[in-house]
C-alpha cells in the first residue's frame, strides 16, 4: 500500500491557458485569474476547480501565468478510485507541468525550444518547453491505437497534427524557433515514421524512453503489435516534483490538514510520554544498584512528581486538542452531507459551526423550492435533531431573480415524534 498518491490530471481534460498579466502582486494575479476562469469554461463557478502557477516575471511587470480549470466530475471520478483502494491521496497535479519535470530530468541542459510530445492511447499532448518552462501546448487527437488500427491515415493526421501546431506558434505571437521534436510514451507505434517525419518537418525527431535518467529499471516499449498500456512520462515527472498547480477539492484540503494537525499532536504527546518513562527508569535502575543513593532517590522522585504534574497538564492539553480536532470533523462530516444533497441550484457562501452544535449556512438558490426540498433531504439522513430554513428574502443578482436563506442544522439524532414523522 502506497504511503500517498499523486493523481495527474489528463492534459486533454483540462482547459490550460497560458498567458501574461500586467500584474506581480499576487492577489491581484489571483483575482484576475479568477475572471479569467469564468471565462474560459462554459460551466458554472462552483462545478468547475482551478488553480494557477506564475511561471515568469519580467522586468516591465507581466507575470506569465499557467491556470488550469477542470470539471469537478473529471477530479472526483479519480478520487472515487483512490478512495475505493483505501490510499491517501496527496494532491491532484496537472499533466502538462509533469511533462515540463520529466523533461528537465531527461535534457537537464537543453537551452534551445523543444516540442516535446507523449504519444499515448488515444489522445497525445504536445508542449513547447523552452528555459525549463512550458510556452504553448496542444492535445493531438490520434494516438498509437489509431496509427495501428488505421497504419495508412493515421500517420498522416499526426505529422499534419505537428505541422499544425509548430503553425500556431506564430499566430499565438511566440518568436520561438523550435529546435528539436521529443517523442515519448508509446512510440513503438510510430518509430518506422520518423525517417519521413524529419524530411517534411525539416527538424530532427528523437525517440526518449520515458524511464531515460530515472533511477528505475528501463520501462518496456514494446513493439507495434503489443504497445505499452500508458504513457507513464508525465507521471514520472510528477513523482519527482509535484508542480506548483493542485486540483484538490477545497473538502479534501481541508479534511487532510485537520488529519495532518491532530496526527501531529499525537506524535507530540507520545514522544513526551516515550522521554519521562524513560527518565523514570533511568532513575529507578540507579536506586535499585546503589543504597547510598536514597537521599538522592528522594529528591529526584520529588523531581518526577513534578514532572509527571506537567505530563498530566500537557495530556489534558492534548487531550482538550483532541476533542477540538473531532468537534472539527464532526463539522466537517456535517458540512459534507451537506454538499451532497445539495442541488446545483444552491450556493453556499458561508458557514458557522456553533459551540451549541448548530451548523449555520447561508447560501442563495434560483428557485426556491430546492431549499425546501433540500431541508426535507437532510432531515430524513438522521444526521440532524432539527433542520430549518430561515431569513428567505428574494434579491436580484444579475440577470436573475435568486432567493438568498439561512439554513439552521442542528447536529443530533432526530427526536422521536420528528423520526416517526420522517418516516
Amino acid at each position: 500500500t502506497p504511503s500517498s498518491v499523486l493523481v495527474a490530471n489528463p492534459a486533454h481534460l483540462t482547459t490550460a491557458r497560458l498567458f501574461s498579466l500586467p500584474s506581480i502582486d499576487p492577489k491581484e494575479i489571483r483575482d484576475i485569474v479568477q475572471l479569467q476562469a469564468e471565462k474560459h469554461t462554459p460551466y458554472a463557478k462552483e462545478e468547475i476547480l482551478t488553480d494557477f502557477a506564475v511561471l515568469d516575471v519580467d522586468r516591465a511587470g507581466y507575470s506569465r501565468v499557467l491556470l488550469a480549470i477542470a470539471h469537478q466530475d473529471v477530479i472526483y471520478r479519480a478520487l472515487r478510485v483512490v478512495e475505493a483502494m483505501g490510499w491517501p491521496l496527496e494532491r491532484v497535479g496537472l499533466e502538462l507541468e509533469g511533462l515540463v519535470s520529466w523533461f528537465g530530468q531527461v535534457r537537464p541542459s537543453a537551452s534551445q525550444p523543444t516540442a516535446v510530445v507523449a504519444v499515448d492511447q488515444e489522445i497525445s499532448t504536445l508542449v513547447i518547453i523552452h528555459q525549463h518552462k512550458p510556452y504553448f501546448h496542444r492535445s493531438i487527437p490520434v494516438g498509437a491505437a489509431q496509427v495501428l488500427e488505421q497504419p495508412k491515415e493515421a500517420p498522416a493526421r499526426f505529422l499534419s497534427e505537428l505541422q499544425r501546431s509548430l503553425d500556431a506558434l506564430e499566430a499565438e505571437g511566440l518568436n520561438l524557433a523550435v529546435s528539436e521534436i521529443v517523442l515519448t510514451g508509446m512510440t513503438g507505434s510510430v518509430q518506422e515514421f520518423l525517417p519521413s517525419w524529419q524530411e517534411t518537418l525539416k527538424l530532427p525527431l528523437s525517440l526518449v524512453p520515458a524511464g531515460q535518467g530515472f533511477l528505475l529499471p528501463t520501462l518496456p516499449q514494446g513493439d507495434e503489435q503489443d504497445p505499452p498500456w500508458i504513457a507513464c512520462a508525465s507521471l514520472l515527472g510528477l513523482a519527482l516534483d509535484p508542480g506548483a498547480v493542485d486540483l484538490t477539492p477545497a473538502p479534501l484540503k481541508l479534511h487532510r490538514a485537520v488529519e495532518l494537525r491532530a496526527g501531529r499532536l499525537m506524535q507530540v504527546g507520545a514522544q513526551i510520554m516515550a522521554v519521562l518513562i524513560l527518565g523514570c527508569v533511568l532513575v529507578l535502575g540507579h536506586v535499585q544498584r546503589d543504597e547510598r543513593y536514597r537521599t538522592q532517590l528522594r529528591a529526584e522522585a520529588r523531581q518526577v512528581g513534578a514532572s509527571a504534574d506537567e505530563l498530566q497538564r500537557q495530556l489534558t492539553e492534548v487531550e482538550l486538542l483532541r476533542e477540538w480536532a473531532a468537534v472539527q470533523g464532526q463539522c466537517l462530516d456535517a458540512f459534507t452531507e451537506v454538499v451532497r444533497y445539495s442541488p446545483p441550484e444552491v450556493r453556499w457562501d458561508d458557514l458557522d459551526f456553533r459551540q451549541n452544535d448548530r451548523l449555520v449556512l447561508k447560501g442563495t438558490s434560483t428557485e426556491l423550492s430546492k431549499v425546501y426540498d433540500l431541508v426535507a433531504a437532510l432531515q430524513r439522513t438522521g444526521m440532524f435533531a432539527q433542520v430549518e430554513a430561515r431569513r428567505v428574502a428574494k434579491k436580484r443578482q444579475g440577470d436573475q431573480d435568486v432567493s438568498s436563506f439561512e439554513m439552521v442544522c442542528q447536529l443530533g439524532p432526530p427526536a422521536p415524534a420528528a423520526a416517526a414523522e420522517a418516516t
